[in-house]
């Protein structure tokens, strides 16, 4: 299967995070959700299993930076902030909850329930969305029409990134997603967000590029 990478990008966390399977579910019920931060709350991490990105294991779940959603705010008007927390469990399941802040260091949580601007479409904080199935591909392996920069605009040669593909279950779509990620250490993954390959066709996951690409996530080990 080849996978054509292209300029998809929609914001991270809004509508992409819900709890795993039973074996899971330590950290998908959490009974501090909309207080606790991924990055100090121990009952939030993952331990125990190994998720391999080429020659690279992650043993803890992976967190991003701290970024703006740029196209969402509050009823009031107020920004909102989202770190993301994601890890491949051995059974395929893809973890990805979402957290969300008032202010641009992550540290001030937007409440257990979110108004937003719009049409007062709400949602819980945090949100989660696990997808089924998924796996890495190599990214030498598909065709590729631009070049692929890391996080610090330096290219990145194409076996050295990958795509990771999963079953859409969480949104309630079918078909494939998928997202473009760089293995850089076994202290930082690097990705071009989580949305760019949305659940939105009933087929194999098609993330068409154009232009170059970047990766604009950055997750570093809980």
């Amino acid at each position: 299967m080849k996978i054509y990478i292209s300029l998809l990008v929609l914001i991270i966390g809004t509508l992409f995070f819900t709890s795993c399977s039973s074996d899971d579910a330590v950290v998908a019920t959490a009974t501090t959700a909309g207080v606790s931060d991924p990055n100090t709350d121990a009952t939030l991490g993952i331990t125990g299993q190994t998720m391999t990105i080429g020659s690279i294991d992650y043993t803890t779940s992976l967190v991003s930076n701290c970024s703006l959603i740029t196209d969402l705010k509050t009823k009031a008007g107020a920004a909102i902030y989202v770190k993301t927390q994601i890890f491949l469990y051995d059974n395929k399941t893809l973890l990805k909850d979402s957290y969300h802040y008032s202010d641009s260091s992550c540290t001030t949580t937007s409440g257990s329930s979110i108004i937003t601007d719009d049409d007062d479409y709400t949602f819980s904080n945090p949100v989660s969305d696990p997808e089924d199935n998924a796996s890495f591909i190599v990214g030498s392996s598909e065709t590729v029409t631009g070049t692929v920069y890391d996080n610090s605009s330096t290219a990145i040669d194409n076996s050295t990134y990958f795509t990771l593909i999963y079953n859409c279950i969480g949104d309630g779509k079918s078909g494939q997603g998928g997202v473009v990620v760089y293995p850089k250490s076994t202290t930082e993954l690097q990705m071009h967000d989580l949305a760019d390959g949305a659940c939105s066709v009933p087929g194999p996951v098609v993330i068409e590029r154009a232009s170059d690409l970047l990766m604009n996530s950055v997750y570093t080990p809980k």
